[in-house]
């Protein structure tokens, strides 16, 4: 499906093996994960201990917790590295993630989380 969207000139942004990997970033770290529960498991704890919250996926201030309690900065710093260390298939880059490139088309357009 990647190989589709950039045939058809689309970005994708994608997190391998979850959304959560990504998110993790914004604490320092983007650590291995085998699967999407104990990644989800990890970054559940990673984000209460950093904001004193409990993690809801559906959370509409998740964004602002994020900014707050964590980096940004970082997190696009991290995905960088980590990205262009390992494999090209997503499939194959586990605890990885693009969104970072989405992220930063969205600050370059002045479209991001203003406090």
């Amino acid at each position: 499906m990647v190989k589709d969207a950039k045939a058809k000139d689309i970005s994708v942004a994608w997190s391998n093996p979850c959304f959560e990997i990504w998110l993790h970033a914004y604490f320092g770290k983007m650590p291995y994960a085998i699967n999407s529960v104990s990644c989800v498991s990890n970054f559940k704890y990673e984000f209460e201990k950093n904001t004193g919250r409990e993690y809801k996926k559906n959370d509409r201030k998740l964004y602002k917790a994020l900014i707050d309690y964590g980096d940004e900065s970082t997190a696009i710093e991290i995905s960088k590295k980590k990205i262009n260390s390992v494999k090209s298939k997503p499939s194959e880059c586990c605890s990885s993630s693009r969104v970072h490139e989405l992220v930063e088309q969205i600050i370059n357009l002045g479209l991001y989380y203003k406090s």
